[in-house]
């Protein structure tokens, strides 16, 4: 079924330690701490490895995927040692998944279910865990029992996991996989069903990289059914006026090819964008018209961005002039924000919108909670004589807001309205800004 456990014998596999240092890029403290390029560094050298396999290519993919199994299971015994012992967490205030992430250039989410798979697997799939050790099943097999696991059903797969290795032997993995669902099915005689989780209605709006915005998720009957009728019936009309204008093209001698007929597709996103616009335009209770509040950043240097960091045009901010609430920030040349003193004790409204512009979410490096996830955060605290003041200012996610609290963990401003945190080591960590560290070399500005 693939990879056989004579491929390749276990001891002829390549381990790599990825890290020397108990907090890398920070040996010699006051230097700016970087990860990007430590990985490649202490990548194994495969060049005698490769030159050892057969020089048939087919026989080649399969030594490979051999070494990729035993690899993905000695992974998953260190991620699970490092895992216990905290390390990440008391060394560089980061769970271990989101440090793997930092670190190695990866996604914080896929390093983060790494991490909760591979704790499952050394402590409950024992059999799986060796089989993987002797390539026998591949990583794909462990993420296609898991998915389908449960709290109620675990311990019943974690029984048959020898009858599973079976079918693995027997089957393609595709057929595999539908036979592990349908026994998981079986096993949970619950259906899978939660009645305080199941049905909820949830809503992900995210930025492409074309500046697209990209809308997914689901509504519940009583939610997604009206607003499926107002959409269909607002496209409807919009369908109508489309023709209409054509129509009226033509009748004046034009071919009417001078206006598109929009896709239904096309069609129901612009009926969208009209109920929202509706909706946001109705009179309230004070008969004040609602209207959208977006803070945009422009000077000599940049591109006009929003406070989330998302660039947008000069004709979107003709667009969106006549019906925006404008907002204005006092900044420098490094982008640095305007000061309050001592005037207030809680961060303003203003002050606020600032640090979203100037941080772009948690400054803790590695972190991607953006700014709406975030706390103002008082570097030096208001009862010590603290100002309230981007100097002394930075925004922290509720969980990097409690690491810098912990005990002999402490947060000093670096000058340049940047941080950093030195840990009860000693060690030394840098702030980031919209999600990317600090390396440029600061300027002689305050």
């Amino acid at each position: 079924m693939g990879p056989s456990s004579n491929s390749l014998s276990q001891g002829d596999v390549i381990l790599v330690r990825m890290f020397d240092s108990p907090n890398p890029g920070t040996e010699n403290p006051g230097t700016e701490s970087t990860t990007s390029n430590h990985v490649g560094d202490h990548a194994p050298n495969l060049a005698g490895l490769f030159a050892s396999l057969d020089t048939d290519l087919c026989d080649r993919v399969v030594q490979l995927e051999g070494i990729q199994r035993q690899l993905d299971a000695e992974r998953t015994r260190v991620v699970v040692a490092l895992d216990a012992d905290s390390v990440t967490e008391h060394e560089h205030g980061m769970r271990t998944g989101h440090w793997i992430a930092a670190v190695c250039g990866l996604g914080s989410l896929r390093c983060a279910s790494h991490v909760r798979i591979a704790k499952q697997l050394l402590t409950r799939f024992p059999v799986l865990l060796a089989a993987l050790t002797a390539a026998t099943i591949s990583w794909a097999h462990i993420e296609a029992i898991m998915r389908v696991s449960n709290q109620r059903i675990i311990d019943n797969l974690a029984d048959i996991q020898s009858e599973l290795l079976v079918l693995a032997d027997r089957y393609t993995f595709d057929q595999w996989e539908r036979e592990v669902r349908a026994i998981a099915q079986m096993i949970d005689v619950d259906g899978g069903h939660n009645p305080n989780t199941d049905h909820q209605s949830s809503l992900k709006l995210a930025d492409t990289a074309d500046g697209l915005v990209r809308i997914e998720g689901w509504l519940t009957p009583d939610l997604g059914l009206p607003l499926r009728h107002a959409i269909e019936h607002r496209a409807n009309q919009l369908f109508h006026r489309a023709h209409s204008d054509i129509e009226t093209l033509r009748a004046q001698g034009h071919t009417g090819d001078e206006l598109n007929m929009p896709s239904r597709s096309e069609l129901c996103a612009l009926a969208l964008a009209d109920l929202v616009r509706a909706g946001m335009n109705a009179n309230n209770r004070s008969q004040r018209r609602a209207i959208p509040e977006i803070t945009v950043v422009i000077d000599t240097t940049t591109s006009s961005i929003t406070a989330d960091g998302t660039i947008i045009t000069a004709e979107l901010l003709r667009q969106l002039a006549p019906e925006a609430m404008w907002r204005y920030m006092t900044t420098n040349t490094n982008g640095d924000l305007l000061s309050l003193g001592r005037s207030r004790r809680l961060v303003t409204p203003d002050l606020r919108h600032a640090l979203a512009i100037r941080d772009g979410g948690c400054v803790f490096p590695g972190c991607d909670a953006p700014h709406e996830h975030c706390d103002a955060h008082h570097v030096i605290h208001w009862s010590a004589g603290g100002i309230t003041d981007p100097t002394n200012c930075a925004l922290l996610c509720r969980y990097h807001h409690g690491i810098t609290h912990r005990n002999r963990w402490t947060m000093q401003s670096a000058g340049h309205q940047r941080f950093i945190w030195i840990t009860p080591s000693g060690a030394i960590i840098h702030s980031q800004r919209h999600h990317r560290t600090h390396t440029e070399p600061p300027s002689t500005e305050p």
